[in-house]
């Protein structure tokens, strides 16, 4: 009966710690998505601005659903939160529905860093300033981007690799 033991004891360490490594592995791969889908947002709040000059909550709100997933969800709870009468400050909608963000994504202090500062300046100023301001936030989204595939590609890897490495050399080192 104890070698049973030791071998599903085995098996369960290995798999949690190959489980570690995924879970790690999936958050490299999710960002550079997640930073595509705000990219590809910001473009159609762009579009919204400049061509067919729509209300900011409401075009917060169309581009939320058509992008869809954890961004999108971003953008409609800030077109929600500023459709209200009473609606606080935008830069203000923007900063609490970022913290929300921040939890439901992998992006990185850095990206939400640019969101802040892009939030702060939204719905301030005129069309054209607003227009600046979104490329330029795309942009450094884009600078972003790239890194992230970049470690992508050197982490995902390793990451899957060291988990279930890391789970053998556990159950070599208590058996």
């Amino acid at each position: 009966m104890r070698p049973i033991i030791k071998i599903t004891a085995s098996l369960l360490i290995i798999m949690s710690c190959g489980m570690a490594g995924l879970i790690m592995a999936h958050s490299y791969a999710s960002r550079p998505d997640q930073l595509k889908a705000l990219i590809y947002a910001l473009k159609m709040l762009e579009t919204e601005i400049a061509y067919t000059l729509t209300p900011l909550p409401e075009a917060l709100f169309r581009v939320g659903k058509r992008v869809g997933g954890e961004i999108g969800e971003f953008f409609i709870s800030v077109g929600t939160q500023l459709s209200h009468e009473n609606a606080p400050i935008c830069g203000e909608v923007w900063d609490y529905s970022l913290a929300g963000l921040k939890e439901s994504t992998c992006l990185t202090t850095g990206d939400l860093g640019i969101l802040r500062n892009f939030g702060n300046n939204l719905g301030l100023s005129d069309r054209e300033d607003q227009i600046k301001n979104l490329k330029l936030t795309q942009e450094q989204l884009n600078n972003h981007l790239y890194s992230a595939e970049k470690l992508r590609e050197k982490n995902q890897r390793m990451w899957r690799t060291v988990g279930f490495l890391a789970g053998l050399a556990v159950v070599f080192i208590l058996y």
